[in-house]
């Protein structure tokens, strides 16, 4: 797939070893599809979700890092404010 066939990059970790999947426009029209795309892998393959960027954009989101443990207190996040996604420190992809 070329790169201007591509909207999203979803970025996994599987036994430790990270690896992305490309889609493009026609498999996630929009972020949100990216996202629903990513969460239904996760759930089928074990796989654990990185982050999601968004070509377009330039935008990235990676699950929120404290949502499990507010979840467990039994309160919304309010790092994320229930979104469950926030914005990834660009640093962290650069390399």
């Amino acid at each position: 797939m070329a790169s201007d066939q591509v909207n999203f990059v979803i970025c996994f970790e599987d036994a430790g070893q990270p690896f992305e999947i490309l889609l493009s426009p026609k498999e996630a029209p929009r972020l949100s599809r990216a996202l629903c795309r990513a969460e239904q892998l996760c759930e089928q393959m074990g796989w654990r979700l990185l982050r999601v960027e968004d070509r377009q954009s330039g935008e990235a989101l990676e699950p929120c890092p404290r949502c499990l443990e507010e979840e467990a207190r039994g309160r919304v996040c309010t790092y994320c404010q229930g979104n469950a996604y926030v914005p990834t420190r660009p640093a962290e992809h650069a390399a």
